[in-house]
């Protein structure tokens, strides 16, 4: 009687904590010691994936585990075939905030909040998206939780494709622009012929602050490649960067220990893995800009930067940030991606742009329809003393 209980139960697709649809399992994961072990199989499916990006690596969403989980738990959905990984959904749950009237679950994206994750996503094997993106979105369905996907390029064929799964369960969503990513293509050029595919201004203008520098200083543009220049250089940057930031109202990229322990952590592991692009500028033997980069596939990303404000009149930024394209096309990358914030200096190099959009989905029903509710109150109320602010400064 129980041999036949426990093939029933298997027959109808739960069993010993799995969901199956045909051959198809999947599996929710809550503990540190499971994301742990995933690590090699998370390496092997992200590079059969169509978002393969260095935010979606193992190595920085276990390091923002690490150091982001005091008020999340994990909610790591995998999707098997045949025991062989075709998904991964790499969510938390963020804990309920009553006084911003968040009053359900929400999952959301690990990499989520102010450590600056771009381009998040699923994990989908090539080849079995359909079933494998069916089982996520079911899985979802049945735990009835908000969801807060946040920081996804606007062309995902993967995000808009479970959204629109979650739609047809009739569950309703928010859509708005979160932040914008420009980028650069360096496709076919070399240094010169991309400084001189650059407008006129521009081009004179970065010639002129580069033959400057030569003219006035010893230069050497330095990639760190050892842990301990690597350490060194980080608190660098990160002094420079908190001393220009203080001036207009504080950091919100490096202001926290929690994130620059987060960093220290990761640059290594980038290093390790030949990812990290720590560049230092020399001026007759005095450092000057510090750039942090990532190479990673055909593509560079650019993430922060700083330098002695003892330079500027030199337009020290601009220089680094030649430097740094300079070295992109030396390695043959493809793409230097500013990542998200709509500066105006990005723009100097560039028009191109990625829309990063936030979408908030509210499952069927009563409570969604509360939640939903709520959201567009506490909305308005922050645009409305937003402008109550604006008038009194007026």
């Amino acid at each position: 009687m129980q041999a036949y209980k426990d093939y029933e139960e298997m027959q109808s697709g739960i069993y010993q904590g799995y969901v199956a649809l045909d051959m198809i399992r999947t599996e929710i994961l809550q503990d540190t010691l499971s994301f742990c072990a995933l690590q090699k199989e998370w390496t092997t499916l992200l590079k059969d994936t169509a978002n393969d990006n260095i935010f979606l690596t193992w190595e920085w969403m276990y390091t923002w585990w690490t150091y982001f989980c005091s008020d999340r738990k994990l909610f790591l959905i995998t999707v098997r075939l045949n025991g062989q990984l075709l998904a991964i959904a790499p969510l938390v749950t963020r804990s309920r905030n009553l006084k911003r009237g968040e009053f359900f679950r929400t999952l959301e994206f690990i990499g989520s909040g102010d450590v600056g994750s771009d381009y998040l996503n699923i994990l989908l094997c090539k080849g079995h998206e359909h079933e494998a993106l069916n089982a996520i979105t079911d899985c979802l369905v049945k735990q009835n939780f908000i969801l807060d996907f946040s920081r996804f390029d606007q062309d995902s064929l993967t995000m808009n494709a479970m959204i629109g799964k979650l739609h047809a369960h009739g569950w309703q969503s928010t859509r708005t622009t979160s932040t914008v990513s420009p980028y650069v293509s360096l496709q076919g050029f070399n240094w010169e012929t991309f400084i001189a595919s650059r407008g006129r201004s521009h081009r004179a203008n970065v010639r002129r602050r580069l033959r400057n520098l030569h003219e006035d200083f010893n230069v050497i543009f330095e990639q760190i490649s050892s842990d301990e220049r690597r350490s060194k250089a980080l608190l660098q940057l990160i002094d420079w960067h908190l001393i220009r930031w203080q001036k207009k109202g504080g950091s919100t990229a490096l202001h926290t220990k929690t994130l620059l322990q987060f960093h220290e952590e990761f640059s290594r592991l980038a290093l390790e893995r030949g990812w990290l692009r720590l560049f230092m500028l020399w001026l007759d033997d005095r450092p000057a800009v510090s750039l942090y980069c990532f190479s990673y596939g055909n593509k560079y990303s650019f993430y922060q930067m700083g330098f002695d404000e003892a330079f500027l009149d030199y337009s020290i930024g601009l220089v680094g940030s030649a430097l740094a394209i300079q070295s992109a096309l030396e390695e043959q990358a493809t793409e230097y991606d500013f990542l998200h914030g709509d500066e105006s200096y990005k723009y100097l190099w560039t028009q191109n742009q990625k829309q990063l959009l936030r979408v908030d989905l509210f499952p069927s029903g009563i409570s969604g329809a509360v939640y939903q509710q709520s959201m567009f109150a506490r909305y308005e109320l922050k645009r409305m003393l937003c402008f109550a602010q604006s008038q009194k400064t007026v």
